[in-house]
């Protein structure tokens, strides 16, 4: 064995540089290969950080960070019950399954639609629109003592425009904003309360106009406007009548 205790240290760093050198030479293939197993390897825990390959089956499965930054996932509709609940199936980014170990998937989510107060119609429009079609979904928050996921739903259109269906139910008027206690408002994010926000707007909107539930409740301004007009007009006729009636009793007394 050599002593280098004597040798500069420049000679000795050379020396390992030297042979390092030689063996990279001599074994190309092997330090190839490694820097794909590194690389593969650090873009497979990647993956499975953020669930690429994952087939969320029960609502708990999904990871808690993915509600707190408002993640949106896909999947299809396949169900909706009597209560508006809607049942969904849901689709990963990528499915890293062998071919030959593939199987169909019937676990679905259930979900509620958050901030809506469902109505009878709802689950109509739901079906009319929404059973048996993909759409992205933002899980707000999950019940406890039940496996359903509070959500708000969207419906793609064209490549890029995604359409909420919770605002769309306030909006044409086939549903109302439900009320929140002040509990609930204190559990929403900035995002949430957002959405919140524009959903109470877009009910006023649709009360206005009379759209849906509320030309049943309560007629538009128009027609209020034109039935007032109507008794305005027709009222001396009414009270004529009735004085003509009243007097021509007298008069037979």
């Amino acid at each position: 064995m050599s002593d280098n205790s004597g040798e500069p240290l420049s000679v000795i760093i050379k020396s390992y540089l030297d042979k390092t050198h030689d063996f990279i030479d001599q074994n190309p293939r092997a330090i190839r290969n490694s820097f794909y197993i590194v690389g593969g390897a650090g873009i497979a825990l990647l993956l499975k950080s953020i669930h690429v390959g994952t087939f969320f089956r029960h609502g708990k499965d999904i990871p808690k960070r993915f509600i707190s930054k408002g993640v949106k996932l896909q999947g299809r509709v396949k169900e909706i019950d009597l209560d508006g609940i809607v049942y969904v199936q849901h689709i990963p980014i990528l499915d890293l399954r062998l071919p030959w170990l593939k199987k169909p998937r019937t676990e679905l989510l259930p979900m509620t639609l958050a901030f809506v107060d469902l109505t009878p119609n709802c689950k109509k429009w739901l079906e009319q629109n929404l059973l048996d079609t993909h759409i992205w979904f933002k899980v707000f928050r999950r019940e406890k003592d039940k496996d359903q996921l509070q959500a708000a739903l969207f419906h793609q259109k064209f490549l890029v425009w995604r359409t909420c269906i919770n605002e769309k139910l306030i909006k044409e008027g086939v549903c109302k904003v439900s009320n929140l206690s002040d509990e609930e408002m204190k559990m929403l994010t900035e995002k949430q309360v957002e959405l919140l926000h524009r959903m109470v707007a877009l009910e006023r909107t649709a009360d206005k106009k009379g759209r849906g539930i509320w030309k049943e409740e309560k007629p538009p301004f128009k027609e209020s406007v034109k039935a007032m007009l109507y008794k305005s007009m027709y009222a001396p006729v009414v009270l004529g009548k009735y004085l003509y009636k009243t007097a021509k009793d007298r008069l037979r007394r």
